[in-house]
């Protein structure tokens, strides 16, 4: 048995580690972050984006015009967007990173 404080050191010299290539893309930052971007669905489009209030133009303006918003908001959608009632907490949350972002702004 290994401590958890030690447990790196043995994963890193394991004898019987597998060298398989498809493991070492997980700690590759670059495709990590290719996982995020990809393309806007019509049904993302359609169920959230287009539904959100239309009180908050400048939070919408500022969700479109940011594509890790979007990205973020797709995932979301991909997850949850199965189930109806989940839709109205994917709007929630790019609202959210929208004022987040507009404070943001306005505090540089």
């Amino acid at each position: 048995m290994y401590k958890k404080k030690e447990l790196w050191k043995h994963d890193k010299h394991c004898p019987k580690k597998p060298t398989d290539e498809k493991l070492k893309v997980r700690n590759n930052p670059v495709s990590a972050r290719r996982m995020l971007l990809q393309s806007k669905s019509t049904e993302f489009n359609r169920d959230i984006l287009n539904n959100m209030k239309k009180d908050y133009d400048d939070i919408k303006e500022t969700v479109l015009s940011d594509n890790l918003i979007i990205c973020f908001g797709e995932r979301l959608y991909e997850l949850h967007g199965h189930n109806q009632h989940h839709l109205h907490y994917i709007s929630n949350r790019l609202t959210e990173l929208g004022r987040l972002m507009i404070c943001a702004r306005n505090n540089d």
